[in-house]
């Protein structure tokens, strides 16, 4: 649930139990009236959920306000924990059940907020009355809940969204130069075609994984947290999964499976059969293309989002989606840059007026006052010279007004002040009224317009670059690095999972699953799903980033080393304990950056590169074999992951 500075509760994603629960609570209080509460499909009263927890939101209020020291989480008698946290002076609270664990609710729901962040921008406001329609199904505000539903179901059942790195389909180079050829050719089209089109990115997935990716000249590299929460975003999209669908998806993820090997000589036997079936039926799959061409148009999407470019943060983007088969996806990212100046220095002016609102033992470095009044003047002339239909001559007047108001108050004094001591009221209503003030100005300068964009976006140069991609068909798509083979190379060898930290990209065997259960044995997946919990949590950081260890009938094992631009493997000069410390991933942080600034203080950490790397053994394997394996292996796919890395870095 996210509450605003009022305490309204503008977002709430309940189960029925809580709901219900909920209910009986405002009666037992006479906030409703009757002997009778809903069912599953009621929803709660925002005004009876704002009367319940507004003693708690006010306490949290207080805390921060006046010491500094805001709740992280409150754990009841019952074990029930409610987990706090805060964007833009809005208040987050995640309620779960004691089987639940800490650190996974609070990095659910810092992505939450991630989330809302990218569809809503600074304008935060705009989620208590949204009744905006995303791809003509549901609100934005039901598309947060939507996401957030599917990143459990995609982090019980893919090891990209385990470890939090992209998985890229590896295929020929021919068919890799096709497709890069191919995204190179379509936002060529888009810069024609569009008026905002300069800064673009264009990748092709199949269903999760990354086929190919290619961005237009001067748009910087698509950052791969962005690229997890976009094929997130995609599935989402795509798939449109009602409530009782989502239940059902959590059920099956959490089910018993168990591992059925394949030898190479199968798979290559299943294979041919395969080409002998796909040959029979290229007649009428021709046959079905043109009835196909017009079925695309209902699997396409579009949707607005605020991601952060060379322009600066909250850039605002239209993301295409394109279905070319029902696992193969065409993605475009467009940078609508005539809004991104204007964009970025009103929310980066936010995100500084929600600083000094603080606590000031809570504080970040607020700067000085003649660079804080220079951004101010830059947002006022970047309004004056913006290309877009806006009214000019209203906001800057409004803007002007305030900054007045703010000198008038002593702003000034309030940079100069020592951090123990706080603002003067005026001040802080001022700086209140000048950030809503600016939050409006998002909305009608840069929100309003991108949402109209973005139901525009069905145009005719929309409707070429799906004949276009009609062009690519599965058959052209040949996956030639199975690496199940890899594991006939290692005996003993059950699975491994290596991630160059760099790219944040993994190599993986695909465990060929079927559903059941074997006298309560749990599964591979289980097994591996437990082994990247264990592993980071046994790195004691006291110069010992590696260990083994045993459960069950398998070995297990973890690394996680460094090594320069060279490829020399590194010593860390500093070990910082990496126990209870920051949440693993790049989702919420990239923890992988700030492990290498704080185990090499002073070095040029951009030349550092950190690895990853699990495995599992059968019990009966020797530890020598297992330690040699390791080191072949890792050798191995590090020399075919470096030359891979190099080629689509040079494309």
């Amino acid at each position: 649930m996210i509450f605003d500075n009022l305490n309204d509760l503008i977002f709430s994603d309940v189960d029925a139990d809580l709901s219900k629960h909920i209910q009986k609570l405002a009666m037992k209080d006479g906030l409703l009236e009757g002997s009778f509460f809903g069912g599953i499909e009621q929803e709660m009263d925002k005004n009876v959920v704002m009367q319940l927890f507004s003693p708690l939101i006010a306490s949290y209020k207080v805390m921060q306000a006046q010491f500094g020291n805001r709740y992280q989480y409150i754990e009841s008698e019952d074990g029930i924990l409610l987990v706090f946290d805060e964007i833009l002076n809005y208040i987050a609270v995640s309620i779960c059940r004691k089987d639940e664990t800490l650190d996974v609710i609070q990095k659910e729901l810092s992505l939450c907020l991630i989330i809302v962040e990218m569809l809503y921008g600074p304008s935060l406001h705009m989620m208590k009355n949204d009744i905006s329609v995303c791809c003509e199904k549901f609100s934005r505000s039901d598309l947060v809940a939507l996401i957030i539903d599917k990143w459990r179901i995609l982090n019980m059942e893919q090891q990209m969204y385990l470890v939090e790195a992209v998985e890229r389909i590896i295929i020929n180079p021919d068919i890799t130069a096709m497709c890069i050829n191919l995204l190179q050719e379509i936002l060529e089209k888009i810069r024609h075609s569009h008026r905002d089109g300069t800064y673009s990115h264009a990748f092709i997935l199949v269903d999760s994984k990354l086929l190919a990716l290619y961005s237009s000249r001067n748009s910087g590299q698509l950052p791969k947290e962005t690229l997890l929460l976009l094929t997130v975003i995609i599935q989402v999209l795509k798939y449109s999964p009602s409530p009782s669908k989502v239940e059902e998806e959590k059920r099956k993820a959490t089910e018993d499976e168990f591992f059925i090997p394949i030898s190479p000589n199968d798979l290559k036997g299943n294979q041919l059969k395969e080409d002998k079936k796909n040959k029979n039926s290229l007649k009428n799959k021709a046959e079905m293309n043109e009835e196909h061409s017009e079925k695309l148009k209902s699997g396409s999407h579009s949707l607005l989002i605020y991601l952060k470019s060379r322009t600066g943060s909250f850039v605002p983007h239209i993301l295409y989606i394109i279905e070319i088969t029902p696992k193969i996806t065409l993605t475009i990212l467009n940078e609508l840059t005539v809004y991104g100046t204007l964009s970025s220095s009103v929310a980066s002016l936010v995100k500084q007026l929600n600083n000094f609102q603080s606590h000031p033992l809570a504080r970040s470095p607020i700067g000085s006052f003649e660079a804080f009044e220079i951004e101010f003047r830059n947002l006022i002339d970047v309004i004056w010279k913006a290309k877009t239909d806006i009214e000019k001559e209203k906001h800057m007047k409004k803007l002007i007004s305030k900054w007045e108001q703010l000198k008038q108050y002593e702003l000034e004094a309030f940079f100069q002040m020592p951090k123990e001591k706080t603002s003067n009221p005026r001040l802080e209503s001022s700086l209140s009224s000048c950030s809503d003030l600016l939050k409006t100005v998002f909305e009608e300068c840069v929100a309003i317009p991108c949402l109209k964009i973005e139901k525009t976006t069905h145009s005719a140069e929309y409707q070429e670059v799906l004949k276009i991609m009609q062009k690519i068909s599965v058959k052209r798509l040949t996956d030639v690095a199975d690496f199940l083979e890899y594991i006939t190379e290692y005996p003993g060898l059950i699975h491994f999972i290596y991630i160059d930290r760099n790219s944040d990209c993994l190599i993986a065997p695909n465990v060929i699953l079927k559903k059941g259960h074997l006298n309560g044995v749990p599964s591979l997946k289980q097994k591996i799903w437990k082994m990247v919990s264990v592993g980071r949590r046994y790195i004691d950081g006291v110069k010992n980033y590696c260990c083994v260890w045993k459960d069950e009938d398998l070995y297990f094992y973890y690394n996680i080393w460094f090594e320069d631009s060279t490829g020399r493997v590194i010593k860390p000069t500093a070990y910082p304990s990496l126990k209870n410390s920051f949440k693993k991933g790049i989702i919420c942080g990239n923890s992988y950056k700030k492990l290498i600034q704080e185990c090499f203080p002073g070095a040029s950490y951009e030349h550092i590169t950190c690895y990853e790397f699990f495995c599992a053994h059968l019990e009966s394997t020797p530890m020598e074999t297992i330690v040699d394996h390791c080191r072949k292996l890792c050798t191995q796919l590090w020399d075919f992951n470096g030359a891979y890395r190099t080629s689509l870095d040079l494309l």
